[in-house]
């Protein structure tokens, strides 16, 4: 857990959420080597109760802890967790959908084929969707 400091309270959330974001991902990049401040609290060193030591309202607290994969924690369950919340399932979709859209910039096809599987898998059990 991080020590919060009073002062970093901030009034307007999205501005304590891009400040999390950047904080939280400092250096880390995704599949494709860009930045990867705009996922949840995974692979962060922050827990829900820095969020509220921070001034977030409950409703995007109880939306990251939904959207965060835990580890360890299968997948199907990961899944489950996230439909109980609609704002994290919004965000998911998302997620989902601009993963999707960048899997062509992978160069290795093996993992282009495995991330679409898994993709496809979560819109449907998240969505009911199908192909």
């Amino acid at each position: 857990m991080i020590r919060i400091d009073p002062d970093r309270a901030y009034q307007d959330p999205l501005e304590g959420a891009i400040r999390l974001a950047v904080e939280g991902h400092t250096g880390q990049v995704d599949k494709q080597g860009k930045p990867y401040i705009l996922h949840s609290l995974e692979d962060t060193t922050y827990e829900a109760v820095d969020l509220v030591g921070m001034g977030f309202p409950s409703e995007i607290i109880d939306a990251l802890v939904a959207i965060t994969h835990a580890k360890g924690q299968t997948n199907l369950n990961y899944y489950r967790q996230v439909k109980q919340n609609p704002l994290a399932l919004r965000v998911k979709r998302h997620d989902i959908d601009d993963n999707v859209n960048r899997l062509d910039t992978l160069a290795d096809i093996m993992t282009q084929q495995r991330l679409a599987a898994k993709y496809q898998r979560a819109r449907e059990v998240l969505f009911g969707e199908s192909t």
